[in-house]
């Protein structure tokens, strides 16, 4: 149990310097589903909530849509064209220096 703690603070914290560095993208662990096909976010169990931070406050949810503070902001732009790799580089850094 307590590793499982210890995974999902790591990566939460991989989450958030990826959401500060402007990439947010689908994760396997479950924080943010951000469905690419649809431009939208799915808010099933977001939990660390880096686009509505990013977005500069609280995003609309309606029907699993971000509002369009979202939408019009830069931010969410930057989202879209995110380089999944780079998540997951970040999430492979965050894995490799933890002790298991």
């Amino acid at each position: 149990m307590d590793d499982a703690k210890a995974l999902r603070a790591a990566e939460t914290e991989a989450l958030t310097e990826a959401g500060a560095a402007g990439f947010i993208s689908s994760l396997p662990f479950g924080d943010c589903f951000l469905d690419r096909r649809l431009d939208r976010c799915a808010w099933v169990q977001c939990r660390t909530m880096v686009c509505a931070t990013a977005a500069g406050g609280p995003l609309r949810r309606s029907k699993g849509r971000v509002g369009r503070t979202c939408r019009r902001n830069s931010f969410w732009k930057a989202a879209r064209l995110a380089d999944e790799r780079e998540i997951s580089r970040l999430l492979t850094t965050r894995q490799g220096t933890r002790s298991d």
